[in-house]
Parts: C-alpha cells; sequence; structure tokens
C-alpha cells in the first residue's frame, strides 16, 4: 500500500529495522546473513524516505512497493529459519497494520460481490485521508503505532509464555480496535459530504467516508 506519502517508506524502514532487532537479539549473531540483509533494506527505505515525505517529489508506484514487499516476507522466512523457527509469529506481527488493512478490505470487497481486484479507496488508510487527515498526519499515525508495536514485540523476546501470549492478543487487539476507529467514527464524524459512487474507468470514485 502506497497510497499517501511516506506510508510504505516507514513501513519498510519499520520493518526492517525490527527483524534485524528481533533476529539480532535472540540469536546474538549481529553480522547473520538475514540480519544484515534487513538492514540493507532499511537503509534503502530510509534514503527513499526524504524524497517522498512530508512532500513527495518522488513515488514508490507497483514498481518499487511490490518488489519491497516480497522482500520485506523473504526476510520474514529467511531470518525464522536462519535464527530460530519459534521468531516466525512476532515477526509476522511486524507487519500486522499492512495485512488487516488488505486482508479485511478484500474481504469486505467479496463479500459484496464487488471485482476485487480493481482499484478502489477504500483501504482502513484512504477513508482516515478522506475524514480530513492529511498525509502526513495519516503516516505518522502509522508510524507511532507501529513503533509501539515494534517494542511490544521486542520485549516478547524477554518474558514468559503468558506474557507471550498477552503481548501478541495485545498487538492484534491494539490494530483491531484502531482500524476500526479509523473506518468509523472518525470518518462518519468528520467526512465531507461525498456523492454515493461515480462510476469512471472502472474506478468507484466519490465514496463517502462512512460507506460499508
Amino acid at each position: 500500500m502506497d497510497g499517501i506519502n511516506g506510508l510504505a517508506g516507514f513501513q519498510a524502514l519499520i520493518t526492517a529495522v525490527g527483524t534485524g532487532l528481533l533476529g539480532g537479539l535472540t540469536a546474538g549473531e549481529w553480522d547473520a546473513a538475514p540480519v544484515l540483509f534487513a538492514w540493507v533494506v532499511a537503509g534503502a527505505a530510509a534514503g527513499f524516505l526524504p524524497h517522498n515525505f512530508p512532500r513527495a517529489r518522488m513515488f514508490m508506484g507497483d514498481v518499487g512497493s511490490a518488489p519491497l514487499g516480497f522482500l520485506l516476507a523473504v526476510l520474514v522466512l529467511w531470518t525464522a529459519h536462519r535464527l530460530g523457527g519459534w521468531l516466525l509469529l512476532p515477526l509476522l506481527l511486524l507487519h500486522t497494520n499492512f495485512v488487516l488493512d488488505t486482508a479485511i478490505t478484500l474481504a469486505r470487497r467479496m463479500a459484496r460481490r464487488e471485482v476485487w481486484f480493481r482499484p478502489h479507496r477504500e483501504h482502513f488508510y484512504q477513508r482516515l485521508l478522506r475524514s480530513g487527515k492529511s498525509h502526513a498526519e495519516v503516516t505518522l499515525w502509522e508510524v507511532g503505532l507501529q513503533t509501539g508495536t515494534l517494542a511490544l514485540l521486542i520485549s516478547y523476546l524477554y518474558v514468559g509464555p503468558l506474557a507471550r501470549g498477552l503481548i501478541l492478543v495485545a498487538v492484534l487487539g491494539m490494530w483491531g480496535v484502531l482500524l476500526r476507529v479509523r473506518a468509523g467514527v472518525l470518518c462518519q464524524s468528520t467526512a465531507p459530504p461525498f456523492g454515493r459512487v461515480v462510476q469512471g474507468a472502472g474506478v468507484k470514485r466519490g465514496l463517502g467516508c462512512g460507506q460499508r
């Protein structure tokens, strides 16, 4: 998801740094190949961000975001395979926000029997943007929550089984509740009076922020 300034870049930066930290802290092998590769991905994202946030002079697009997402997915599997299979769950949870946003949005579109692969404006971050928030506000909100998620997952490494379970529930619950709030309360309270649907070039435009 690269629809607003800085969103995909910060996601890549935080998840790559988080993968490197989780892998390095777990195994103590800071020179392990997946850890080093995580720093490379993080460095690439950090180098891109000044050109894309807060004002965009360069865009990632599908050509950049799709390979980057693939690299991050491979990095999760590689790190878990190389440094410990039990790391797979916390590594996956680093990506909770993007996974939930995409999965819930696509599931809702398919449930409504829409053509799910067509362009749309129904992602949760897009709803928040249409509620009147700026690109920078939405992205920084996401960054703050993702940083909090990373802190929880680092603490996951040092606690017992019960506390780990509570951390996992807290991460999923936090993103689940906040996605619901972003889609509902904020949109309904601040959305401008968009029309229902205007068809054009196969894209639904002008959807009301609170539309389900």
